[in-house]
């Protein structure tokens, strides 16, 4: 059963535990960010999407999909030319330390344990969920169904 990391923007309460907690899982770097305006505020981090732009635009070939289809990036391969972080359409590729990129691996690191990435299992208000595909789509459906109150 495929699980997806899921950011659910309507419910960020914007207390940043998913960047603080991410940033001590990742040596200090955050590698998700809450972005804020007037109205909303929502966790920004890879989509891991299924057409990667920034896949496309690695000459080096340093980004590339792993076997769970998440987008990693090959560091050692990484020239730090920064086409990746114009080519993401969502702004989470950033680039840090000596120009390499960081961007959200789904804390495989934790996944490949059978564990839930650290910012869903810190998020309070369940605005970061890891969950199966079929779990989210029933939720989406009883949500969609449900009378207006």
């Amino acid at each position: 059963m495929k699980r997806l990391l899921l950011i659910r923007a309507e419910r960020c309460i914007r207390c940043r535990a998913c960047e603080v907690a991410c940033a001590r899982e990742h040596g200090g770097q955050s590698r998700i960010t809450v972005v804020e305006t007037e109205c909303i505020a929502w966790p920004v981090s890879c989509r891991h999407c299924k057409v990667a732009p920034c896949i496309h635009v690695c000459y080096r070939e340093a980004i590339r999909y792993d076997e769970r289809d998440m987008v990693i990036i090959d560091e050692n391969l990484c020239t730090g030319c920064g086409f990746c972080e114009l080519a993401c359409p969502f702004g989470a590729i950033t680039m840090v330390e000596k120009q390499k990129p960081s961007k959200c691996d789904g804390c495989q690191h934790l996944v490949l344990d059978g564990k839930t990435p650290i910012c869903a299992l810190t998020c309070p208000s369940g605005a970061i969920v890891y969950e199966s595909i079929e779990a989210y789509e029933k939720q989406t459906r009883i949500s969609f169904f449900s009378p207006v109150r």
